[in-house]
């Protein structure tokens, strides 16, 4: 494996443990058999250096992944291997989910046609075509529901699915590949484009059968230089130190959040 995941104990799993063709939770759609008619080559420039290109290199750490992340949308037509799919998604298995009950499903898009019709589905986001690779993470509610029922099928499932999403997007930019989480389409054309049934909502045994598409995910080598920097908000705009309201100033051994927690508004439905 990678430097970047040498140590994480998935990568030392056997190849049998995540064969790619049975594997009931990634699954693999065909090689391109059409090419994109007009469709212009780009240049083959990385903005990141791939940890198996040079073994001896750094290995970034974990908080460089997450800063040196972006949402790219240009992609060359270097192909995505099926080692660095295998890494990625051995560590996105690592995610936190629900009861352990990994309510997700995740198929691997290589075909042009596919890609196509996920990006006329994504309101007409037609650049994801250009990745070599798409990620669908579909959400399984009925794995979840049988557990928790409602709350399980409804939110319980689409919070496996996401979590993983995000696993694996990081892990995805520590094999030095570039990625943009989607999440504008038409959920049940999507699941068809992918060859599922589409999860209408409903109780196990009536329209909930199905899966329920949350994250597509383009992933290929970043075409193109430096990419623009976004910004983020400051702590203090969204952190709340003891009760919403408070302001986080990162010093935990003041006492204004209790003192101030005494006069705070109480909420009845939650006493």
């Amino acid at each position: 494996p990678c430097p970047a995941l040498r140590h994480s104990p998935a990568c030392r799993l056997p190849p049998a443990a995540f064969d790619m063709s049975h594997n009931t939770s990634v699954h693999s759609s065909p090689s391109p058999k059409i090419s994109r008619a007009g469709r212009r080559s780009r240049p083959s420039r990385r903005r990141r250096v791939h940890p198996h290109e040079d073994n001896d290199g750094p290995v970034p750490s974990f908080a460089e992944v997450v800063d040196r992340r972006t949402s790219i949308r240009s992609f060359t037509d270097d192909p995505v291997s099926d080692q660095s799919l295998r890494d990625a998604l051995l560590l996105a298995r690592r995610a936190p989910s629900a009861g352990n009950l990994q309510a997700y499903q995740v198929v691997i898009v290589r075909d042009e046609e596919t890609k196509l019709a996920i990006g006329r589905a994504a309101v007409g986001q037609m650049w994801i075509a250009d990745a070599p690779v798409v990620l669908v993470f579909l959400a399984h509610p009925d794995r979840s529901g049988i557990k928790y029922g409602r709350r399980g099928r409804s939110l319980y499932a689409v919070q496996d699915a996401t979590i993983a999403a995000a696993y694996a997007q990081l892990a995805l930019e520590a094999e030095g590949l570039a990625s943009c989480w989607v999440g504008a389409f038409q959920e049940d054309i999507v699941a068809a484009s992918v060859g599922s049934s589409y999860y209408y909502g409903g109780e196990e045994g009536s329209r909930g059968s199905g899966l329920r598409p949350v994250v597509v995910m383009p992933v290929g080598v970043q075409a193109g230089g430096v990419t623009r920097r976004h910004h983020r908000r400051e702590l203090e705009e969204f952190v709340h130190d003891g009760y919403y309201g408070a302001r986080f100033d990162g010093n935990t051994a003041r006492d204004e959040p209790k003192q101030a927690l005494k006069s705070a508004p109480t909420h009845k439905a939650l006493t």
